[in-house]
């Protein structure tokens, strides 16, 4: 088993985009199928009125379940009494979005451009038992530990409904780091100095 290291990753707000334009389709699973879905886009139109937090009036909150291997939005005037959005169903589902059909560490963040960061892990914990594939995990499990999962969910919108998508393979984007085990749980910052959005991530 290697070490587990830390690495940053820096990727560019390019990474959120997308090759092609589709309405995300709910997953077959009932308990996941949205009331009102996303849409996923090829390229986002910027708002023409400039971003002005004081115009903010709320808080949103980004989460998944281990039922339905999506994730979901809950809102806040407070901070601590969240309300679902969507009639608690899943707006991202993770079998449309994610290379392993799951997604989970979702973590969302505003840029300074007045758009919204999401970041995700694509792995599916129980892909064998929902007939995704016919391995407990992707790759050999003693050679590469739990989950072995190396892709990352990244997407972007201006209002939370339009979205770009891009399903980013940490180990083909960066060589360099060899035969990962896994990649996990991104977050997304804005850098002041190099005027982009980094993403960090957990690497094993």
């Amino acid at each position: 088993m290697k070490n587990t290291t830390i690495k940053t990753l820096l990727l560019a707000t390019a990474l959120f985009t997308a090759n092609a334009s589709f309405a995300q389709q709910p997953a077959a699973t009932p308990a996941a199928k949205p009331t009102n879905s996303i849409s996923i886009v090829s390229k986002l139109d910027k708002p023409k009125t400039k971003f002005n937090e004081k115009d903010l009036g709320g808080y949103l909150l980004v989460y998944f379940k281990d039922q339905t291997h999506s994730a979901y939005f809950a809102v806040s005037k407070d901070g601590y009494t969240f309300t679902d959005v969507n009639g608690g169903q899943p707006l991202f589902i993770g079998s449309e979005l994610a290379e392993q059909k799951g997604v989970r560490d979702p973590h969302i963040t505003r840029g300074p451009d007045g758009a919204f960061y999401l970041a995700m892990t694509d792995l599916h914990i129980s892909g064998k038992r929902a007939g995704f594939r016919d391995t407990e995990w992707e790759r050999p499990q003693e050679k590469y530990g739990w989950g072995n999962n190396r892709a990352l969910v990244l997407m972007k919108s201006y209002d939370l409904v339009h979205w770009t998508h891009s399903d980013f393979r940490t180990d083909k984007a960066f060589p360099e780091l060899g035969d990962i085990d896994c990649s996990w749980a991104p977050e997304t910052i804005y850098d002041p100095i190099k005027k982009k959005m980094m993403v960090y991530v957990t690497i094993r």
